[in-house]
């Protein structure tokens, strides 16, 4: 296993560089001990400060990671059967394909504002099925600006994690990203989002029905 990123207090924003700097520090609280299952691995980009000694590598294009599972459905022999699960949708709301960086980060088709959010919400949904009481569930996203709306997705991912009864939010992590360019030619009306976001959720070890009412 690779070492964490360097000395001091663990803070929930910093001047990370990338996701995997990002994720050396959620390590560092122990959130991703054990087993640990990256549904979204793509090209391995977030584990190259950090790798957890045991890591599943799941990716939906068949020419990246070991599994080739839909996050939407994951077997059911993955069924609580993690310490941690990783879960990077491709939540850019372009409309259109990146034909540039797409293949790197699962973006190189279309996708409706709908598409996207069914997406994040049952992979979400997923990705939580695969988590062991006591273990961690990580999902990452960035509000959005689509039109003129604003797409509040890590309220979006709040509230359908929320809505399984059984984990608990436990932290939101801030990395500073590269925006989406402004068309040429228009207006800027909103502020631009350089902001993306790892939300992290515990998950308690009793089963919904002994929760209280």
């Amino acid at each position: 296993m690779s070492s964490t990123t360097g000395p001091g207090e663990v803070l929930a924003a910093g001047g990370w560089k990338n996701n995997a700097e990002l994720i050396a520090e959620v390590a560092r609280l122990g959130w991703l001990d054990g087993r640990v299952l990256d549904l979204s691995y793509g090209l391995g980009k977030f584990w190259t400060e950090f790798r957890p000694d045991s890591l599943v590598a799941n990716d939906l294009n068949p020419d990246k990671g070991d599994h080739h599972h839909d996050a939407r459905n994951p077997p059911f022999e993955w069924h609580q059967s993690f310490d941690a699960v990783v879960w990077d949708p491709p939540y850019r709301m372009h409309g259109r394909p990146d034909t540039k960086m797409g293949h790197q980060y699962g973006i190189d088709v279309a996708r409706t504002k709908d598409d996207i959010l069914d997406l994040i919400g049952n992979g979400t949904v997923g990705a939580s099925k695969c988590v062991a009481a006591g273990g961690w569930l990580h999902v990452k996203c960035q509000n959005m600006i689509n039109g003129s709306t604003y797409i509040d997705q890590a309220r979006y991912v709040i509230d359908t994690v929320a809505a399984l009864g059984d984990f608990e939010y436990r932290a939101p992590w801030y990395l500073m990203a590269r925006p989406i360019p402004q068309p040429a030619g228009r207006r800027q009306l909103n502020p631009r989002n350089n902001v993306s976001q790892l939300l992290s959720f515990h998950r308690l070890r009793v089963s919904p029905e002994q929760l209280p009412l």
